[in-house]
């Protein structure tokens, strides 16, 4: 029986949901049927009452997304841009992909849910965990027994989970939107603050603007007008993409902590400056087109599925 992938993100506005809309893309790109099941941000389920919670953010998310779908098709052109602001932000790379609105779960159906995702919401009898970050769930309700792990990274693994270190990692970037187009001199900073933002270091007034809520393009521009961007979020791709527009990512270390903390096994950080040091600044000037030469994932990412689609075929014979 042919396999069927539902993927469960967010809109694919930031790292984690886009690489799972492309782990949607890819596997269509090979023959294999997958859809994505689109939820709204920060969803959690740790008991009864937030599951019947999920479904409740779910059904007005997609009632709304719906109805801003159909005005943006019969509304003239003028109206329809005032609608688009109102959009959550979404990689015109992925709106095509095959969506599901509403889950209907098989026997043949494998459910691929994202780390922040507790319990099994949609019921599925396989499912396949990939933890995009650091696994913060704990407890037998957490997850399932039979359950497939996959890390993006080695240090985001949990090895309670996944002892054996699977990896599914995938990686999209934009070439034509991730670029330095500003070869002026440089002189204002930025801040990314994202999963930092709990930090009690993080600063109460910033002397320059936050991208974390800005747009893609937004973002590319602020990259681009900025020497320097300092990003209290220590694993986030937006530093990859900073060095790419020609902005020097600034990891702001946490207190006794290390750059080598923030590291797997083998990864130099090339392009970053973990500390705003004069070593590791010049460490990530002198290092900038090792990271760039990094940054075509092509066959990699050909590699890598084509691993994770054997593993799953050997896990569920």
């Amino acid at each position: 029986m042919q396999k069927h992938f539902i993927i469960v993100s967010e809109l694919p506005h930031h790292g984690g949901p886009l690489v799972l809309h492309l782990l949607c893309h890819l596997l269509n790109k090979r023959g294999i049927r997958a859809e994505m099941f689109i939820v709204p941000r920060y969803i959690y389920n740790s008991t009864k009452k937030e599951l019947l919670l999920f479904w409740t953010k779910w059904a007005l998310f997609t009632i709304l997304d719906i109805e801003k779908q159909i005005l943006l098709k019969i509304l003239p052109e003028k109206a329809r841009c005032r609608i688009k602001p109102l959009r959550e932000r979404s990689s015109y790379h992925f709106q095509k992909l095959p969506r599901r609105y509403f889950p209907i779960i098989l026997s043949k159906t494998i459910v691929v849910y994202p780390e922040i995702v507790f319990g099994n919401p949609l019921k599925a009898n396989k499912v396949v965990r990939w933890f995009l970050y650091y696994n913060k769930y704990s407890g037998k309700n957490a997850f399932g027994s039979n359950d497939l792990f996959f890390c993006y990274r080695k240090i985001f693994n949990d090895r309670r989970c996944n002892p054996e270190e699977k990896m599914l990692n995938l990686n999209f970037f934009d070439k034509e939107l991730y670029k330095n187009y500003n070869s002026k001199q440089r002189t204002g900073i930025c801040y990314c603050i994202r999963k930092g933002r709990k930090r009690d270091d993080v600063p109460k007034k910033f002397d320059g603007p936050i991208i974390d809520e800005l747009s893609e393009e937004d973002k590319v521009k602020t990259f681009n007008e900025c020497s320097k961007c300092y990003f209290y979020d220590m694993q986030t791709f937006y530093t990859s993409i900073a060095v790419a527009c020609g902005c020097i990512p600034v990891c702001v270390l946490e207190k006794g902590k290390e750059k080598r903390d923030y590291l797997s096994e083998g990864e130099m950080g090339y392009g970053v400056a973990y500390g705003d040091t004069d070593e590791e600044i010049n460490f990530a000037e002198r290092t900038r087109m090792m990271k760039l030469n990094q940054l075509n994932f092509d066959e990699g990412n050909n590699q890598n599925i084509l691993k994770f689609i054997d593993e799953v075929n050997d896990f569920w014979l």
